[in-house]
């Protein structure tokens, strides 16, 4: 649904990442993928859906690339 909005990109990550790891990985990708600079902002969202869990995990939070 993001999509319908302009110049929003969905970008799915193909691999289990640290959470401790995982901001500083999406800035390297954003940076290397999609040319992001320091000072950019971008919406960090992460949906987990468990089958086996009675709750389900969401982050929205708003991040700027560091350098």
């Amino acid at each position: 649904q993001l999509r319908l909005l302009r110049s929003v990109t969905c970008v799915l990550l193909d691999r289990k990442v640290e959470m401790e790891k995982l901001l500083h990985d999406i800035s390297s990708i954003l940076k290397q993928k999609f040319s992001f600079k320091k000072g950019d902002k971008f919406v960090f969202v992460s949906l987990t859906a468990s089958s086996v869990s009675a709750r389900n995990s969401n982050i929205f939070t708003l991040q700027e690339i560091d350098g």
